[in-house]
């Protein structure tokens, strides 16, 4: 790779050696020889003898001299006429199609580019500067930005420039000051330090197709395969990676042009909708504040997805920064709703089961105490016949469970509150049943309960 980029540079180095052709020396010299032997034509077309112009009398013939010269000149320059006027006629022909062909502004800037099209030299103290930033509002300006070189340019530390001949790609120029070949054109320059880009307002969907915003900002440069950097070299880079970027253009609405730097966010923002919409709204709010779990999930997966595809472009992703999701108030009372909707039905689910656990205890202690009442009744009637009880049966059935019913309204006073005349009832039925068995063989004592 050291090698490829020794010989890169050397390449600029012999292109930058060879701005002014060396051709133009001898063309000089063929139109000065020419123009001696259309001289002597002229001499020899109009008979001119110089050795009869000599003076006779140096003091008094002087005049006469003067006016001799003055013909020959004369009679010799009026065959450069068609040639001047020739050459002002090309000129001003050649001004009218620069003008013309190239859409240029006025005049000057025409004899501007014809001058330094016919000597690069002229032009070399008139450097320009251009940047990334400031390259498209200088070629508004600037002819030698417009249409190309001859001329210099300076291309500042940590940039590189893409070049190109009636539109085809030439070179890569590197940092420092460059002498321009005829019609060169500058088409961009590409920023090689790391560069920082921020959309402040990100739409996304969750999981449920319910809106967020959120801030993004991505951290990136050129991909270079050599990391290694130097003195001569601070900001490497790969030629081909380069050329490749420097084209990687799109068109967008409104004839707005998106480059390179663009293509790093709009893949950030790519990952980071894909990976958004496969969260719940409840997985996204959770760690709103924190940025922890699910927000961190997120961020890893977006950088490594974006990571992979931009590096394909010729794209260094070197940091992705995603800040907390927010909600439109839409969606907040909507989720508000949710929460209040879920917790009444937890309300409500806790009451239906502690009801049926109640009217179940309900059921068993009724049940229980039909099976005590049938035990009881049961027992008194086997106990009375035993004891040779010759009365009403059914009078010891109704003592059994008007005594049953006064021992359950004790017990469960304790709990429950029972009606005030509920318990004084059952004691003065339970009164009168045992005066009405006082007569029976059978005593009282015998058949109540223990």
């Amino acid at each position: 790779m050291e090698a490829s980029q020794t010989a890169n540079n050397q390449v600029q180095t012999d292109t930058q050696t060879r701005r002014i052709p060396s051709k133009r020396t001898l063309y000089l010299l063929f139109l000065g020889a020419l123009l001696l032997v259309y001289t002597a034509f002229i001499l020899y077309l109009e008979r001119i003898n110089f050795g009869l112009l000599k003076p006779s009398l140096p003091i008094n013939d002087l005049q006469g001299l003067l006016l001799q010269y003055l013909d020959v000149f004369v009679r010799v320059a009026r065959h450069y006429v068609p040639i001047i006027l020739g050459w002002m006629l090309a000129y001003e022909l050649s001004l009218n199609l620069l003008l013309n062909l190239y859409d240029l502004l006025d005049r000057k800037k025409a004899s501007d580019l014809l001058r330094r099209l016919r000597d690069p030299r002229l032009t070399a103290g008139n450097v320009i500067t251009v940047s990334p930033k400031d390259l498209e509002i200088k070629r508004l300006e600037s002819t030698r930005l417009r249409l190309g070189g001859p001329g210099r340019i300076i291309i500042p530390e940590g940039n590189v420039a893409v070049s190109e001949i009636n539109g085809r790609f030439y070179r890569v120029i590197n940092s420092g000051k460059h002498a321009l070949d005829r019609f060169e054109y500058i088409h961009s320059v590409l920023d090689l330090r790391p560069q920082d880009r921020t959309d402040p307002e990100v739409k996304l969907q969750s999981k449920e197709g319910l809106g967020l915003v959120t801030d993004v900002s991505v951290t990136f440069k050129i991909d270079s395969p050599d990391s290694n950097t130097s003195i001569e070299q601070p900001f490497p880079y790969d030629v081909e990676t380069v050329r490749l970027l420097a084209y990687n253009e799109s068109n967008l609405p409104n004839g707005k042009i998106s480059s390179w730097e663009d293509n790093a966010l709009v893949t950030v923002r790519g990952s980071l909708y894909a990976s958004v919409s496969s969260f719940s709204l409840d997985q996204l709010l959770q760690d709103e504040l924190t940025q922890i779990g699910t927000h961190l999930t997120i961020r890893r997966d977006v950088e490594r997805d974006a990571r992979v595809k931009l590096r394909e472009q010729g794209i260094d992703l070197i940091r992705v920064r995603i800040g907390g999701f927010r909600f439109s108030d839409d969606v907040t009372e909507l989720r508000i709703q949710n929460w209040r909707t879920e917790w009444e039905n937890q309300a409500r689910l806790i009451r239906a089961e502690g009801e049926a656990r109640a009217l179940e205890e309900m059921e068993m202690a009724r049940a229980n105490a039909e099976i005590d009442l049938v035990k009881a009744i049961s027992e008194g009637i086997q106990q009375a016949r035993r004891q040779g009880y010759q009365g009403n049966i059914r009078e010891i059935v109704s003592l059994r469970f008007i005594e049953l019913l006064e021992k359950m309204a004790i017990e469960s006073g304790n709990e429950v509150r029972l009606p005030d005349k509920l318990l004084p009832q059952l004691q003065d039925l339970h009164k009168q049943l045992q005066s009405s068995l006082g007569s029976g063989t059978v005593t009282n004592e015998d058949i109540t309960l223990s």
